[in-house]
């Protein structure tokens, strides 16, 4: 069992890792954003794909690990959280557990944080666009004329018999 939880241990220092660069990779997507520079976004949404890949070959690892941990101290694999194994661990591999544990809480929390900024800047940088987008519409929809000394009107755009406008 020592070996089961060494391995565990293992990955979750893994996982933590990589949960650390997700952290990263969203501090850095927070800048392309509000710049709109979609070359960085795009190369960072590769980026994060990639991360997510190897997340979740550590997650199947981990869940086999878990899942064997489970089989062996007979509890419920629905029970068998980071909490609970600390409860069965030696000592050693108990204090890991626990700090990885709260590790991963304080992590997941900051990116969540992260995520939704970014998202608010994502929705604000859309609005933008869509406005632009309406204005470019309306504009190509009725062009602008101008009368006499500069006054703007907008043109008529219907066509007209005899020798008036077609």
């Amino acid at each position: 069992m020592e070996r089961a939880y060494q391995e565990l241990v293992s990955v979750l220092g893994k996982e933590l890792a990589l949960f650390k660069e997700l952290r990263s990779l969203l501090d850095q997507e927070t800048k392309p954003l509000i710049e709109m520079d979609t070359k960085a976004i795009e190369a960072n949404v590769k980026a994060k794909q990639t991360l997510e890949l190897r997340l979740k070959i550590l997650e199947q690892s981990r869940l086999q690990i878990v899942s064997q941990m489970a089989q062996a101290l007979r509890i419920d694999p629905a029970d068998a959280t980071l909490k609970n194994l600390a409860r069965f661990a030696p000592n050693g591999q108990r204090e890991r557990l626990v700090r990885a544990r709260e590790a991963f809480i304080r992590l997941t929390g900051e990116i969540q944080e992260k995520v939704e900024k970014n998202g608010q800047l994502v929705q604000s940088s859309l609005r933008v666009v869509q406005g632009l987008q309406q204005v470019i519409a309306n504009a190509l929809e009725e062009p602008a004329t101008y009368e006499d000394a500069g006054k703007l009107r907008k043109s008529n755009t219907r066509p007209r018999r005899e020798s008036r406008r077609i």
